[in-house]
């Protein structure tokens, strides 16, 4: 079927690409050629490789953690909106690699001006990629949701009861910290809140952008 779908002149790239994500990336996530890659995924796998050719070049550099997010839901890039597996994969790459909100907009303005209108899936996707972003300025280390509650785990508890202040719902810290100093806060909002549009306005309205967060 890659070969049926990329048989124009030039589409060598794509068929390596395809082979790529069909085969693996060999040796490099062990075990021998078909490696791990469907575990740990291609996005994660080229940031794997762009962080060792950059280690390789000019010594370690310090990578920023990138929460653990799993409210319940998902968002995607429909095909139906940005055909063709090689423009899909570099728009994941592009929304995943944006550092900041203005980063962020400045790639949807980009995918708006090519495709269209974004449709839900893909709003879904860009929201959890701003909610991302703003876990990591308040130093929240992971989101899951759990039954009826969301688990935040964090390193600056004080900072994250500060953003929930007067939110609707219990909102409490749990326990001790673990040996890294990480907390737990649970939030137990209403019903309604766990609708996808709602709770990633929600987040976006209460976790800011750029808090400071110690090293």
């Amino acid at each position: 079927q890659a070969m049926e779908s990329f048989a124009m002149l030039g589409a060598g790239f794509r068929i390596a690409l395809r082979d790529l994500e069909i085969r693996g990336a060999g040796n490099i996530l062990g075990p021998e050629q078909s490696g791990h890659i469907a575990a740990v995924g291609y996005e994660l796998y080229c940031r794997l490789l762009e962080q060792a050719v950059q280690d390789l070049k000019a010594g370690r550099r310090l990578v920023r953690d990138h929460p653990d997010l799993d409210p319940g839901f998902a968002g995607w890039l429909p095909g139906a909106w940005i055909p063709g597996d090689a423009r899909r994969m570099d728009a994941y790459r592009r929304i995943a690699r944006a550092q900041t909100i203005d980063e962020l907009a400045g790639v949807e303005a980009g995918l708006v001006t090519a495709y269209g209108e974004v449709p839900p899936p893909a709003r879904r996707f860009i929201d959890l990629a701003n909610v991302t972003i703003r876990l990591r300025a308040t130093g929240i280390r992971g989101l899951v949701r759990r039954d009826t509650d969301l688990i935040f785990r964090t390193s600056e508890p004080a900072l994250l009861e500060s953003c929930f202040q007067g939110v609707q719902g219990a909102f409490r810290r749990v326990g001790s910290p673990t040996a890294t100093g990480v907390w737990e806060c649970w939030w137990r909002p209403s019903k309604a809140t766990f609708e996808a549009t709602t709770l990633l306005a929600v987040l976006r309205q209460r976790l800011p952008e750029d808090a400071a967060v110690p090293a």
